[in-house]
């Protein structure tokens, strides 16, 4: 498991910019202080063999999971690997689109970071190597409001995640 937190984050260090929301348009990416954190995305088809080779078999385990066909851009978005520094934080938001709900932690974090689930009262606290999973729309496919979460600010240390 460190080996491939390690070279999830080793590929992503070079890449990663400033992370933005979803503007008024759906189709536009805006940067605001609602989010507070770097990313970037590895693809599946990465040209780096050695990455596309090693993310295959680290996402071949999210539908192991879930049941959830995660392979190819008609199924899911590409890996988001996003870094949250000291003060980093995600204000409370629900990913009904475009985000997938599939969370893996890639490290402690020392104090604070935890993803918050305001409605429900709930708390994920940041784990290396740990998965969060909800579903954000019902089976009648309407969307669940009680997936209203946020990302709390990290107080020590850095947090790491994978969005898939």
């Amino acid at each position: 498991m460190n080996q491939e937190i390690n070279l999830i984050k080793g590929y992503s260090r070079f890449s990663l910019e400033r992370s933005a929301v979803i503007g008024k348009n759906i189709t536009s990416a805006v940067l605001s202080d609602v989010r507070t954190s770097q990313n970037t995305w590895l693809d599946d088809n990465d040209q780096d063999e050695k990455l596309r080779h090693k993310l295959k078999i680290i996402m071949d385990r999210v539908p192991r999971i879930t049941r959830l066909n995660v392979h190819g851009k008609n199924n899911s978005e590409a890996l988001q690997v996003a870094n949250y520094g000291i003060g980093g934080h995600y204000s409370p938001h629900v990913d009904y689109f475009p985000e997938d709900p599939n969370r893996k932690k890639l490290n402690d974090v020392k104090r604070g970071g935890a993803t918050v689930f305001p409605r429900i009262d709930a708390a994920v606290w940041p784990r290396k190597g740990s998965a969060a999973f909800w579903y954000n729309i019902r089976k009648n496919g309407t969307k669940d409001p009680m997936t209203l979460h946020g990302g709390c600010p990290v107080l020590h240390g850095t947090k790491w995640i994978g969005n898939k």
